[in-house]
């Protein structure tokens, strides 16, 4: 080991005979790459350093070499930033869609029964339709409205005077799954004036026979309404087991009043005891 030349002096790095490796010291704070390629010119291999002895203090010069660098370095990423750890950032999720930015669907208007409104025989194929008194909410009209000779008038809060008719068609069917059948009536609010210009709103009541008395289970009304348009009508409703099948015929701004182009059907189910509806779907 006495026979190894002294390494050659630099001004940040030096080695001493004595103890190969172990006076190696940095001064300043140059660049990791800066400080290799100076250490590396200042130690010359020598065949004496292929012996056991020389690979040993290669080995000792290169661990204190890579602790000083590692020292040096420190410094630096501190001052890059605060001491704890930056706080992790989450992943990015493409935030849901606001209330504006979702398909709109249009609210179903749900109107339950109105409890008895008069005796029942035990079959509904029997009552006389003409004289039953039904629920005038959807002409805005409160509580039951009375019929006679399938005509009634009344004062509505939306439109103030206004005329009901009963239309002929009465639809029969097992909705409630007794075994006895419930009745769909249809009825037409108006102002007066006579012509199609004039009417105002449809419905079907659904009527069932409890007990031996008249009780209303829903008034089912159109449900496509687009705005600004005539009033959609209610051309067909089918009665069948837990609900009641409503077919609507609604208006484009193009139509005119005789023939409205827009089609619909709304399906009511039976929900403790009373009809409601989903989500009218559009046939064309």
């Amino acid at each position: 080991m006495g026979g190894l030349e002294r390494p050659r002096q630099r001004d940040w790095c030096t080695a001493t005979p004595s103890t190969p490796g172990r006076g190696l010291r940095v001064k300043g704070s140059s660049a990791v790459s800066s400080a290799l390629s100076s250490c590396q010119g200042s130690w010359l291999p020598r065949p004496e350093l292929y012996r056991p002895e020389g690979r040993e203090i290669v080995h000792r010069t290169a661990r204190f070499l890579i602790l000083a660098l590692l020292t040096t370095a420190a410094p630096a990423v501190s001052a890059c930033g605060s001491s704890h750890a930056a706080p992790r950032i989450p992943r990015s999720f493409s935030s849901p869609p606001t209330t504006a930015e979702r398909p709109t669907t249009p609210t179903p208007t749900t109107t339950v029964g109105a409890g008895a409104v008069g005796a029942a025989p035990t079959d509904l194929h029997d009552v006389n339709w003409a004289r039953v008194s039904i629920p005038g909410a959807f002409c805005g009209i409160p509580g039951l409205v009375t019929f006679t000779d399938n005509e009634a008038t009344a004062t509505s809060s939306r439109w103030g005077p206004v005329h009901l008719s009963r239309l002929p068609t009465v639809a029969y069917g097992n909705v409630q799954g007794d075994a006895r059948s419930e009745a769909a009536v249809n009825v037409e609010c108006d102002n007066r004036d006579g012509t199609a210009d004039g009417q105002l709103a449809f419905a079907s009541i659904v009527f069932a026979g409890v007990q031996r008395r008249l009780n209303v289970i829903g008034t089912v009304t159109p449900q496509e309404n687009p705005p600004n348009q005539h009033v959609t009508l209610l051309t067909m409703v089918q009665l069948a087991r837990q609900r009641v099948i409503a077919h609507e015929a609604w208006y484009r701004s193009s139509d005119p009043t005789c023939c409205p182009s827009g089609k619909a059907v709304t399906v009511w189910t039976l929900q403790n005891g009373y009809l409601s509806p989903t989500a009218p779907h559009i046939v064309s």
